[in-house]
C-alpha cells in the first residue's frame, strides 16, 4: 500500500497488498530517477548499501549487552557506568505524540555507554509500576546537566523539549542527525537508514506500530536500547568525518547545536496567537485568493474546457492531455504560460519541465498581465498554506 512518495519511503520496509502476497518489500527509487535528479544520489547509495547488508546478512559483530534497570542494585550499577563513560548516547520513548503538552508521558529513557552496551530506565510505562520515579529522574537530571560525560542524542531537539517540560536542562555536545545533515544535506537523516548503512545494523525502526497504542514494555525497552546503542556507534563514525573538516566542526559547535537547544525551548514555550484576529485574516486570505483565481480564469478564454469524472473543471489539450485547472500545478502552469499565452520559455527544471518559479515569473511579468495576477495568487496561497493554516 502506497503511503507516501518514493523519496520519503526510500530505504524503508513495507508490506505489499494482499493480492501481491503481502510480501515484505524494500522501497527504493529506480536508478533512472537518480540520474535525472543528482541530489538523490546519496539517499540511493545509502539505500543500496542498506539492502546489500541485509541480503548478505552482514551485521555488526559487536556483542550486545542491553539491560532493563529493575532493581536498586542494577540502578546503582547503571548510574556508575554512565558517569564513568567519556561519552554517552541517550534517547527517550514517550507516549502522547510529539508534544509534551498533549498529556504524554516519558515511558523509558535509554543510555549507551559503549558500542553494544545500553541501560534502559523504565519511568511511566503502564505495564510496570516503578517506585521512586523521582529519584531516578533526579539522578538522570544530574547526568544530563553535567559537563561529563558528553551527551549525544539523535535529533536532540526532540529529547530536550521533553526534558525541559519535566524540569531538566540537558546538555547536547553532539547530535548524530545534525552531523548527518552537515556531512550530506541530501542524504538520509533517520537513525535507522544511517545505522544500517554505516554501522551494519539490522533493520529495526519499523518494528513498532504506535497506532495500536503504547507497545508492550518487553518490545519498547529493547527498541530504546537499540536506538541508543546505534546512536553511539554512529557518533564515533560521524565525529571523525566532522572533525576532519574544521569548518563543519565549528558550524556544529557554534551554530547548529546552540540553534537546536534554543529551538527546543521555543517549541516548548509556543507563541501567543490572537484567535479572533487570525480568523479574520483567514477569511480575508481565502477571499483574496478566490478573487485571484477568478481573474486568472478569465485568461482561459479560447481553451477547451470540460469536466472530469470527479466533477472538476479541466483543460483538454492534444499535447498536454487532460489537466485539472489547478494554479498550483507545474504542468498546468507550463501549459498556461508557454502554450496558451505563448510567452517565451526562459528556463527548464532539472527534470526538463518548463520553469515556473518566482524568478521566472518576475521576468515575464511585463509581457502579460496574467503573470502579475499569478504572482499575486501565489502570495495569497503562500500566506494561507505557510502561516494561516498552520496556526489555525
Amino acid at each position: 500500500k502506497r503511503r507516501a512518495g518514493i523519496t520519503k519511503l526510500m530505504g524503508t520496509w513495507l508490506t505489499s497488498r494482499p493480492e501481491f502476497g503481502s510480501r515484505r518489500v524494500f522501497a527504493c527509487m529506480h536508478p533512472s530517477g537518480v540520474l535525472r535528479r543528482e541530489f538523490f544520489k546519496s539517499k540511493f547509495q545509502f539505500a543500496i548499501q542498506q539492502f546489500a547488508n541485509i541480503v548478505k546478512e552482514k551485521t555488526s559483530d559487536i556483542k550486545t549487552d542491553y539491560r532493563l534497570v529493575t532493581t536498586p542494585s542494577l540502578f546503582r550499577e547503571a548510574i556508575a557506568d554512565i558517569k564513568a563513560a567519556p561519552v554517552v548516547a541517550w534517547d527517550i520513548e514517550n507516549s502522547g505524540g510529539f508534544n509534551p503538552h498533549d498529556g504524554g508521558q516519558i515511558l523509558c529513557i535509554g543510555f549507551s555507554t559503549r558500542p553494544g552496551k545500553s541501560w534502559v530506565f523504565p519511568i511511566r510505562h503502564p505495564q510496570m509500576v516503578v517506585k521512586g520515579v523521582q529519584k531516578i529522574l533526579n539522578a538522570l537530571k544530574e547526568i544530563l546537566e553535567s559537563p561529563l560525560p558528553k551527551k549525544v542524542p539523535h535529533n536532540g531537539k526532540y529529547e530536550r523539549k521533553w526534558m525541559l517540560y519535566h524540569g531538566m536542562d540537558p546538555r547536547m555536545d553532539f547530535d548524530t542527525m545534525i552531523a548527518a545533515y552537515l556531512l550530506d544535506e541530501n542524504g538520509p537523516m533517520g537513525l535507522g537508514p544511517l545505522a544500517c548503512a554505516i554501522c551494519q545494523a539490522p533493520a529495526w525502526k519499523d518494528t513498532i506500530d504506535w497506532s495500536k497504542g503504547i507497545p508492550p514494555l518487553r518490545i519498547l525497552w529493547l527498541r530504546n536500547a537499540i536506538d541508543t546503542d546505534y546512536t553511539l556507534r554512529l557518533y564515533h563514525a560521524e565525529r571523525k568525518r566532522i572533525n576532519a573538516i574544521p569548518e563543519l566542526a565549528r558550524l556544529m559547535k557554534f551554530l547548529m547545536l546552540p540553534a537546536a537547544n534554543l529551538l527546543a525551548e521555543v517549541e516548548l514555550q509556543g507563541m501567543a496567537i490572537d484567535r479572533d484576529r487570525l480568523n479574520k485574516r483567514a477569511i480575508i486570505c481565502e477571499s483574496e485568493k478566490w478573487k485571484s483565481e477568478q481573474r486568472l480564469s478569465k485568461h482561459l478564454k479560447g481553451a477547451k474546457i470540460g469536466e472530469d469524472k470527479k466533477g472538476r473543471r479541466v483543460v483538454i489539450d492534444p499535447d498536454f492531455g487532460t489537466m485539472p485547472i489547478n494554479w498550483n500545478s507545474t504542468k498546468f502552469l507550463g501549459w498556461f504560460l508557454y502554450k496558451h499565452l505563448g510567452l517565451p520559455l526562459l528556463e527548464l527544471t532539472k527534470t526538463g519541465k518548463a520553469g515556473t518559479r518566482e524568478a521566472v515569473l518576475l521576468q515575464l511579468k511585463r509581457k502579460h498581465k496574467a503573470v502579475g495576477q499569478l504572482v499575486e495568487y501565489r502570495e495569497w496561497q503562500g500566506r494561507q498554506s505557510k502561516f494561516i493554516n498552520s496556526w489555525m
